[in-house]
């Protein structure tokens, strides 16, 4: 599963550009606040979408930098590390802890191998 989300991931960086986008409005629900913005498309249409805002750190009619797929405009994620790899790399360590508690409680001979 995690390689999966790390071809996606890896997908959509290889298929979006970067692009300003406009903040038009902030809706906040408990933790999270949804930003709706409005950027150009490739051909110079405008278009409306929304995007999760990490920590609350944007205000209404401010610009910022979003990657937004070629194909798909409305497809939007801010460009930095924790926006992208977050999940990818929380799913890797995942699967790598599991694959060494495995060993410990192999070579502990706390479970057996199924082989």
């Amino acid at each position: 599963m995690a390689f999966v989300f790390f071809n996606i991931t890896k997908q959509f960086i290889a298929n979006a550009r970067t692009v300003k986008a406009k903040i038009t409005k902030l809706e906040t629900s408990g933790n999270a606040t949804k930003a709706y913005i409005s950027l150009k498309d490739p051909l110079g249409k405008t278009v409306d979408t929304t995007i999760m805002v990490p920590f609350n750190k944007c205000k209404e009619n401010e610009e910022i930098d979003v990657l937004s797929h070629k194909d798909n405009p409305t497809k939007v994620k801010f460009n930095s590390f924790l926006s992208l790899w977050i999940l990818p790399g929380a799913m890797f360590q995942g699967v790598v802890m599991t694959g060494i508690l495995l060993v410990i409680m192999v070579s502990m001979d706390i479970a057996k191998l199924p082989f």
